[in-house]
């Protein structure tokens, strides 16, 4: 029976990158002073860097079972490794990077539980990559005329970056990821009060803004706007003055709170002062 299947949660591995080391010939030496610090990883790597900062730059991947409970917390208490600063992060798999089975070449999946018919990354057909027969020895790569995606059958390797399947299936992944609700219905609420405010202080549009913006008083904006849904300024002033009053009487927060919405004249005026702000700031 073909098929692949997911590791379980528990047979999972943590990862995190250690920062600060020179490069080694291999990763031995970097398990063995992480061993003697107390800290056994299962598995350490070196991740590639496109761009070095110095020659011997080097980020080690470390990995770790579920089961020995491993925190970062714990990897930050040590700030020295032979007697170098060092400093360790979460692993984080860049957005461009996507699961690929290094078996079948397919998406979606990993290698370590796969079970279907191997595929060669480099001429499609039905064997594993290292025993590819038309791979050159020294170099390690197949003639051109050789090429063959296993997933779309065109002449490049079923790693290629700009395979058409690779982007099909990024497509899809992106439709299938959970989207954000909180941050919908923040800009939903958002979009629907500047639509109200708009609709209501047709004056405060963002049309108006450069001109509220330069030269212009609020008191000005307020006398030159004749609808009857406004206060005058002479209004203004003697309700600001009569909500100073009742607020200075209060104790704490709570008092003034409920004196700020005793009068529907100063919630009125509130609004009124928000919206102005909130359409000038767009």
């Amino acid at each position: 029976m073909k098929f692949f299947t997911y590791s379980l949660y528990d047979e999972r591995r943590d990862k995190f990158v250690l920062y600060g080391l020179p490069k080694y010939n291999d990763t031995n030496p970097v398990k063995t002073c992480l061993i003697d610090l107390g800290i056994t990883p299962a598995e350490v790597s070196i991740l590639n860097i496109k761009k070095l900062r110095y020659p011997d730059q080097c980020h080690y991947l470390l990995y770790f079972k579920k089961s020995d409970g491993i925190k970062l917390s714990k990897l930050r208490e040590i700030k020295f490794i032979a007697n170098t600063a060092v400093r360790f992060e979460y692993y984080r798999k860049p957005s461009h990077i996507v699961s690929m089975c290094s078996n079948c070449q397919s998406y979606g999946h990993g290698s370590n539980n796969c079970y279907l018919t191997p595929k060669c990354c480099k001429c499609g057909d039905t064997h594993k990559t290292i025993e590819c027969p038309f791979s050159d020895k020294n170099t390690k790569r197949v003639q051109e005329d050789k090429l063959k995606c296993a997933n779309c059958g065109e002449k490049h390797a079923a790693n290629y970056s700009k395979c058409k399947k690779r982007d099909e299936f990024l497509s899809i992944q992106q439709k299938a990821k959970p989207k954000n609700k909180f941050n919908t219905l923040r800009h939903q609420y958002i979009n629907s009060v500047s639509r109200n405010y708009t609709t209501q202080y047709p004056l405060l549009s963002t049309k108006n803004s450069n001109q509220l913006a330069t030269n212009t008083q609020w008191a000005d904006v307020v006398s030159n706007n004749h609808s009857s849904e406004l206060f005058t300024h002479s209004e203004l002033i003697n309700i600001l003055k009569e909500m100073v009053m009742k607020l200075k009487k209060c104790k704490c927060k709570s008092e003034q709170l409920i004196a700020i919405g005793s009068s529907a004249r100063s919630h009125n005026i509130i609004m009124l002062v928000v919206s102005f702000k909130f359409t000038i700031k767009l």
